[in-house]
């Protein structure tokens, strides 16, 4: 299918063949028949990638300090690259559509097959021929609102919401300043809610837009503006503004005040300047407001994602609620669209009409989309490498950050040979084949265990990882999976059901054992002599909007924690016999814990795992003590051995063993060598990780789940 895609790092607008998402939990796929061109939002996107890379710092200054702050933290090198990942992942643009279910998950019962819905949300409701949306996002269109007029869902949206947030009441006076395709909609809204409304908009043409929908006091000059609301108003001034317009200038908010009765309101819908000017708006106790996109709901993944409502009884107008207002005013023709479209474009010309947009040829536009195009789950990707049947060929599930910056090129550094990409995101997977060298790229996860590669890498989300590496046992698919092995005791249940059946070899991401820094170290221990092991780590906050974040991943602990777990079981050397461990009060998914562990040959290793340090202070730090030896590792670069003399290593900011776990594997693929104690000790690692869990919720000694691997350890 085609899809509109943003490139970041090139600057570059393209058109690409991808292929149609998959259905997912919570959602519907959608046949677009029309996506709605929001020309401020999308226009700003576009002429941000097209700014060179120290624009782009300049423009996004809350980036920056990250950058910034990762330099001072990890060094130039990590945090660069780190950037230029990011600065990779592309974008569908668009964010407003309207069209046909195709399919419903199980859990979306309010849809069924069939249905005309407007959907709305960046990288869900995309300029695209087919989309998959969540439900929460997604909206039936009355009867008699057309599909074309529906797909503007998302601006009518965004333009109820500041309607909502500014408390206007019958007969109240209302200035909207910036009269684009969000302006004009809104301008109709307020009459409808029996507002007095003015206009304004410097540019003329905008002007006579809005007067031919029947409005009569709209303008573009500001002395005309003052005298429009001094006579509307008696001199007292206007009730509210609502600042609509998208611009770097300054001048919106400081003619508000001007505008405004004491007490007034300003609502800020646009991207626009922000200094403040401190006098008037004291003087006059003016408020300011900020009207966030569709409504409640909007950047919380629980409600957009993962379809959990908001009461109605504590959010009236959820962003959902919001569309369908929307929907309900163009059904009773408050709203009028006619006059603000200004023409429908086929999606093959998309390029040509972004150029136009942003020339000033076009002002506003639709796509429309060919409905009887038979499209595909899978797209072949021309001038891909080559590969021959002695190579060790792969698939991938999965190409977030982590995925392209380490896994991959490691995996191509290794010689071993990019086959099958799959990932949830059809316009990013395209790009990302065509940069590896995959030769194909898909959204059917089933075809990657059906294909004729040699392993698979499962880079997906916490929680979709055991019933992946599942799916890759059970078809006999040797694979690498990142960390965890799972995230509760069910699925570490299955997968030894599932292993012991089929006795596939796989390896978890568990890279720091791998490391020539705790290489080094157990080179200076002696195995069998117990040891008492401090490791701490720093972690630091995770975005609360981040995927990592979310309860359905598991938490922090069992997404992370394992990792620490599994490398003091690497140095130990032991299995763990018994799990002490207290957290902080905090949610039930926990994001810090001290665990104490306690091996059967003695050890005892403590683990502080804090998301409340100092954001530059050492992320990890390793203290071991045994026979009268004390060995330290800080962040993987820094290694001191002190016995009856001090010796100190360095190593490079890449010494965390991703590389050398992917060539242990590989290695193993080939024959010459086992992963039987790797994945032994992948099953020991999360049974620990789990009984952390269990210690903190109970508060008590846990003893790691017992588990047998049949015949082959023996």
């Amino acid at each position: 299918m085609l899809t509109l895609v943003q490139d970041f790092k090139k600057g570059e607008l393209l058109l690409v063949e991808t292929p149609i998402p998959s259905l997912e939990s919570g959602g519907v796929l959608v046949r677009n028949h029309y996506s709605f061109v929001s020309p401020g939002t999308e226009l700003a996107t576009l002429r941000f990638a097209k700014k060179s890379l120290l624009g782009k710092a300049l423009a996004r200054r809350d980036l920056l300090a990250k950058v910034l702050d990762k330099i001072k933290r990890e060094g130039f090198f990590a945090a660069f690259k780190a950037a230029m990942v990011r600065l990779e992942e592309p974008l569908p643009l668009g964010y407003s559509s309207a069209g046909i279910v195709e399919a419903v998950a199980d859990d979306a019962v309010e849809f069924k097959v069939g249905d005309r819905v407007a959907c709305a949300g960046v990288g869900f409701a995309s300029h695209a021929e087919q989309i998959f949306v969540p439900k929460n996002l997604t909206v039936k269109v009355p009867e008699n609102v057309s599909l074309r007029d529906a797909s503007s869902i998302a601006l009518g949206a965004i333009a109820i919401e500041s309607y909502r947030v500014a408390e206007l009441h019958l007969g109240e006076t209302v200035v909207v300043m910036g009269l684009g395709v969000i302006g004009q909609i809104l301008v109709q809204i307020l009459r409808s809610a029996g507002c007095n409304v003015i206009g304004f908009d410097p540019n003329g043409k905008r002007v006579e837009e809005t007067k031919s929908l029947g409005f009569e006091r709209v303008c573009s000059d500001d002395k005309e503006l003052l005298s429009s609301v001094a006579f509307l108003t008696k001199g007292s001034g206007a009730d509210c503004v609502i600042i609509s317009a998208a611009t770097e200038s300054n001048e919106p908010v400081e003619t508000a005040p001007h505008l405004l009765r004491k007490r007034g309101t300003v609502v800020i819908l646009g991207d626009t300047g922000l200094k403040i000017p401190r006098k008037p708006y004291y003087e006059k106790e003016l408020q300011i407001r900020f009207s966030t996109s569709y409504g409640p709901g909007r950047y919380d993944p629980q409600y957009e994602i993962y379809g959990q409502d908001y009461p109605i009884a504590h959010a009236r107008w959820t962003e959902k609620r919001n569309m369908e207002a929307y929907l309900n005013l163009l059904a009773k023709g408050s709203v009028k669209l006619d006059r603000i479209f200004e023409g429908e474009y086929p999606i093959e010309e998309g390029l040509k009409i972004y150029e136009q947009l942003d020339s000033g040829k076009l002002r506003s536009a639709i796509f429309k989309y060919k409905t009887d195009k038979e499209l595909s789950k899978t797209v072949h990707i021309p001038l891909s490498s080559s590969v021959s049947e002695k190579d060790l060929k792969f698939g991938i599930i999965g190409a977030g950050a982590f995925a392209r910056s380490v896994l991959i090129p490691a995996l191509l550094g290794l010689g071993a040979k990019p086959v099958l990409l799959c990932t949830r995101s059809p316009a990013k997977s395209a790009l990302y084949a065509k940069k590896f060298g995959f030769k194909e790229v898909t959204s059917d996860i089933e075809s990657v265990f059906n294909s004729n590669v040699n392993f698979i890498v499962i880079a997906t989300p916490h929680s979709e990882h055991a019933k992946l590496l599942k799916k890759s046992l059970e078809a006999h698919k040797p694979a690498f999976c990142e960390k965890p092995l799972a995230i509760n005791h069910q699925e570490f249940e299955d997968l030894i059901k599932a292993y012991n059946m089929t006795k596939t070899p796989f390896l978890i991401g568990f890279n720091r054992r791998f490391s020539p820094a705790i290489a080094q170290m157990k080179e200076n221990l002696s195995d069998g002599i117990p040891m008492l092991i401090s490791y701490i780590v720093n972690a630091g906050k995770t975005d609360l909007n981040s995927w990592l974040a979310q309860p359905q991943e598991g938490g922090r602990i069992v997404g992370e924690v394992c990792h620490f777990v599994d490398t003091v079981i690497c140095l130990a050397a032991s299995e763990v016999e018994t799990v002490v461990a207290s957290a902080p009060p905090q949610k039930e998914t926990f994001d810090e814990c001290a665990a104490t562990l306690r091996f059967k040959n003695g050890s005892v290793s403590q683990i502080l795992y804090s998301t409340c340090g100092a954001p530059r202070h050492t992320k990890e730090r390793i203290e071991v003590h045994s026979s009268e030896k004390t060995i330290i590792l800080e962040d993987f670069r820094r290694l001191f051995v002190i016995g009856n003399r001090k010796k100190g290593f360095r190593f490079g900011p890449a010494s965390k063993g991703h590389r050398e776990e992917l060539a242990h594997f590989l290695k193993a693929l080939k024959g010459e060598t086992s992963l039987d104690e790797y994945i032994k000790s992948a099953f020991s690692t999360t049974a620990a990780t789990l009984a952390i869990i269990t210690a903190i919720k109970n508060q008590t000694t846990v003893t790691p789940y017992k588990f047998e691997l049949g015949d082959v350890f023996k």
